[in-house]
């Protein structure tokens, strides 16, 4: 009798004890499997976030692996200095209404055709990857024992866009000839304030090799950035099948990679420019640049689109206009 009162007490305390237990198991269970879809979820929003930076870095294999750099030439949050169009600027470029527009330019009419869209692919973030590792390596050798060199030297002594150009088209005929484009130092820039008085003031340097000592015409010769317009620009192998426009907006590109201390510098500029300091809130936009100086008079891009083509408000049209219209007559 006392041996099945005995056991009708332990089924009743283990009933207890299953019962008591099961709400601490139940939140267990329901915690695992919400730490389990939060992880999921924190994997997915890591994997569309690296989506629209995939410019800074290369493609994961797995949601899960930690993305490794494309190549040495840039960090992590930026390429470089420069943000990239993404598919969300060319999805906005494709509403804009496309024309072809006609110009006067030295006697001989030219023409710009927006509404071409057979080289669209060359500025996708990977065609430009790709340029951007091409010039580093070249630039950038292992060795820089016998190797060729050109001597960037005499810059113009013009505006900033003008002398940025002008030392393309110098690193351009470098590159041509086979040659590893160097920087005479001290040079003669304009707007280099620094000791060295060459674009590595604001740059990051253009290549890891030193100043050859001699220069005898053949191994190492001089090349003036103060020359005209490249008449007869000469691609290397590998980009033959790209257009001119885009071999060039890749060699400045690569030539105005800024140090540490000029993105920091634009990066305050921006932010007091900008409420909320944040300019990636604001994206997409497009950004419309106003010629000036000679190109004013030339009246070059006279017969392009107006501003009402842009803006689709008629008081922040009528608003751009007025301040043009006022800065016409001063």
């Amino acid at each position: 009798m006392k041996h099945l009162i005995s056991n009708r007490l332990l089924q009743r305390t283990t009933i207890k004890t299953v019962y008591s237990a099961f709400p601490f198991v139940l939140v267990f269970v329901c915690g695992f499997l919400l730490g389990s879809t939060f992880d999921e979820t924190k994997s997915k929003v890591n994997v569309l976030f690296s989506s629209f930076i995939k410019l800074n870095q290369s493609s994961s294999k797995s949601n899960t692996q930690v993305q490794q750099p494309f190549f040495t030439g840039y960090n992590s949050t930026h390429l470089w200095s420069m943000r990239l169009a993404d598919e969300n600027y060319f999805r906005l470029a494709r509403i804009l209404p496309c024309r072809i527009v006609k110009y006067s330019r030295k006697g001989k009419i030219e023409k710009i055709d927006s509404c071409d869209y057979s080289s669209k692919n060359e500025f996708s973030i990977q065609n430009t990857l790709w340029a951007q590792k091409w010039f580093y390596e070249h630039q950038h050798p292992i060795n820089c024992t016998n190797k060729r060199f050109a001597i960037i030297q005499n810059y113009v002594w013009s505006g900033f866009g003008s002398t940025v150009h002008l030392i393309a088209w110098a690193f351009g005929r470098a590159i041509a000839d086979n040659r590893i484009a160097v920087y005479q130092t001290p040079g003669n820039w304009l707007y280099g304030d620094c000791n060295s008085s060459t674009p590595d003031c604001f740059f990051l340097p253009i290549t890891n090799c030193s100043i050859p000592s001699k220069v005898d015409g053949n191994q190492v010769i001089k090349i003036n950035a103060d020359i005209g317009h490249w008449s007869k620009p000469i691609m290397p192998t590998i980009f033959r099948s790209r257009t001119f426009n885009w071999y060039r907006v890749q060699i400045l590109f690569y030539l105005m990679r800024y140090k540490p201390e000029t993105l920091a510098h634009v990066q305050n500029a921006i932010s007091k420019q900008f409420k909320p300091s944040s300019i990636d809130l604001h994206h997409p936009y497009i950004a419309v640049y106003v010629r000036r100086s000679d190109k004013v008079k030339a009246k070059e891009m006279s017969q392009s689109y107006t501003l009402k083509q842009y803006f689709y408000s008629n008081k922040t049209t009528d608003l751009i206009e007025s301040y043009f219209t006022d800065f016409k007559n001063k």
